[in-house]
């Protein structure tokens, strides 16, 4: 029941038009009944999967994806988180596309400059983290 559920909902932001997803969602969503420990456990598990993913962005992996998880249940309890969303994921998506034809037209040097200056930031946040937490 809880994979169907989860299911359904991929599919709907999956098919909805960017910049309005998060906010059908809400609307969808808000639409069930459900009682006050089931939203306030959805709110905490939310908070929980942003704070994992903040945690886990100086090492590799999905952290960004696992705090727009986290976000995205959030947005299903909150009309503001859901705008939010939606305000974020149409900025994010201009960056984006920005970056890839950036990227696509620079030379083969300045292209292997960034992927070393990437690599330098990505180790030093990294040690900073074994810092943080082995120190």
């Amino acid at each position: 029941m809880v994979l169907k559920s989860m299911k359904s909902a991929w599919h709907r932001l999956k098919e909805a038009e960017p910049g309005h997803r998060f906010q059908q969602e809400y609307e969808h969503h808000e639409g069930r009944r459900r009682s006050r420990f089931s939203r306030v456990l959805s709110v905490g598990v939310g908070l929980l999967i942003v704070a994992i993913g903040i945690v886990g962005l100086p090492a590799p992996g999905p952290g960004f994806l696992i705090i727009a998880l986290g976000g995205a249940l959030l947005a299903r309890e909150s009309r503001a988180v859901a705008r939010a969303m939606d305000w974020l994921e149409v900025r994010l998506r201009r960056v984006f596309h920005w970056a890839r034809s950036t990227w696509k037209h620079a030379a083969p040097l300045a292209k292997a400059l960034l992927v070393v200056v990437g690599l330098g930031l990505a180790g030093m946040a990294g040690y900073l983290a074994y810092l943080q937490f082995f120190s």
